[in-house]
């Protein structure tokens, strides 16, 4: 039994998952179109309909996560990914 929105919740989660493992591979390649990218992709995350309707702190997570990381600093952003284990596997 999942809760309504469980599984666009995970897909979203996945997604941001892929994305920001993308960013920092790109990061720690020196890969500044791979960084830009990602990031055109991992600042459409709080946009995303699941996200929209069920996470409530997307305004915090974008200012804490992803403006960070567009200011050049990949710390939030990279302690975020330790919280995609089924992504890592």
């Amino acid at each position: 039994m999942m809760m309504d929105g469980g599984q666009d919740m995970m897909v979203a989660s996945f997604w941001l998952c892929a994305w920001m493992d993308t960013y920092l591979q790109a990061v720690e390649g020196g890969d500044a179109p791979g960084q830009e990218n990602s990031m055109a992709y991992l600042s459409r995350y709080t946009g995303l309909p699941a996200i929209q309707t069920f996470f409530l702190d997307r305004e915090v997570f974008d200012s804490r996560v992803i403006a960070t990381a567009q200011a050049g600093d990949p710390t939030n952003l990279r302690n975020e990914f330790q919280s995609c284990g089924a992504y890592r596997g």
